[in-house]
C-alpha cells in the first residue's frame, strides 16, 4: 500500500517562514503604501497634482487592496499549516499510544 509521510514539525517550519518572510514584507509593504496615501502628495508639481494624483490615487488604492488581499491569503496558509500539524501531531500521538498499549498487552 503507497503512502507519504508527513512531519509536524516541518509542517510548523514552513508555517514560521510565511510568517517571518512573506508575512512581515507584506505588512511592511501596506503600511508604507498607507503611509504615501496619507501625505500629500506634490512631486508631480502644481500644475500636474490636480491631474495626476486623482489618477494615482486610483491605483494606489487598487494596490493596496491586492496587497492587503496577499497579505489575508498568507496569513490563512500560515494557520493552515499550523493546523494541519498540529492534526498530524495528534494523529501520530494517538496512533502511538494505542500501538502502544497493543504491545503491553501482547507482552503479558
Amino acid at each position: 500500500m503507497g503512502g507519504f509521510t508527513v512531519d509536524p514539525a516541518t509542517l510548523q517550519a514552513q508555517a514560521s517562514a510565511i510568517e517571518s518572510g512573506i508575512t512581515s514584507v507584506l505588512q511592511e509593504c501596506l503600511a508604507a503604501a498607507e503611509q504615501a496615501d496619507e501625505d500629500e502628495n506634490f512631486q508631480y508639481g502644481i500644475l500636474l497634482t490636480p491631474f495626476a494624483w486623482p489618477a494615482m490615487e486610483l491605483v494606489a488604492g487598487q494596490a493596496q487592496e491586492g496587497i492587503r488581499a496577499t497579505l489575508q491569503l498568507s496569513e490563512a496558509l500560515s494557520e493552515a499549516l499550523n493546523g494541519v500539524s498540529r492534526c498530524y501531531a495528534g494523529m501520530d500521538e494517538g496512533v502511538s499510544s494505542a500501538l502502544d498499549k497493543i504491545a503491553a498487552e501482547v507482552e503479558e
